[in-house]
């Protein structure tokens, strides 16, 4: 899109130094095989939609590039995002770091019942601890989430799942607060790893 600008104010720079290239061993390495890549029916849709004429009700799937003044704001809100996040490293660094339980999709801080995606997800990190040692602090951001149980959950739209929340709240409010007592090995197993000590 900025090809003829760069060329006009650099003529000596190469499409190279602006292209971020990774090789699919070093993409497998880093992030993993879990890329799906588009199937045969996908690539036949694309090349058919590159054809057709941008016009009439297919205007919308025509390339608009960002006005000068989009590009400022967003400019401006990646410069901000850095200083944002440089001041959270410093304030890691510092001891004294507090993150706010905002909602990255709304912006606002995290309300029960506020979103339904949010509902979702804290319904599915109570099932992902259930029965597992947790913080103090996860414990009680749960238990805050759901203290109004009066509250039009998402999940209530699903009986058996908002059945399922109700059951693992009752087990986190039972469990102690920083997760079951790890049970106390048994005589055979003392002995077991009494000979691994004497072993080593």
């Amino acid at each position: 899109m900025k090809r003829h600008e760069i060329q006009n104010s650099h003529p000596n720079e190469i499409r190279s130094q602006f292209i971020y290239h990774v090789s699919h061993s070093e993409y497998r390495k880093d992030w993993g095989n879990t890329y799906e890549k588009p199937g045969i029916s996908a690539r036949i849709k694309a090349f058919f939609l590159r054809l057709v004429p941008k016009i009439g009700p297919f205007s919308a799937l025509a390339f608009q590039p960002p006005t000068p003044a989009v590009e400022q704001l967003y400019f401006h809100s990646f410069n901000e995002t850095l200083k944002d996040y440089r001041g959270m490293l410093v304030a890691q660094q510092e001891g004294h770091l507090q993150l706010a339980n905002e909602n990255f999709d709304t912006g606002e801080l995290t309300e029960p019942a506020a979103y339904p995606f949010a509902d979702k997800t804290y319904a599915e990190l109570l099932a992902k601890v259930s029965g597992k040692p947790i913080s103090d602090a996860l414990r009680s951001d749960i238990l805050a989430y759901y203290a109004n149980l009066e509250a039009p959950f998402a999940t209530k739209k699903d009986p058996e799942a908002w059945q399922n929340v109700l059951d693992e709240l009752d087990k986190l409010k039972s469990s102690p607060a920083n997760g079951p007592e790890p049970e106390a090995p048994s005589s055979h197993q003392r002995e077991k790893e009494m000979g691994k000590d004497n072993r080593g």
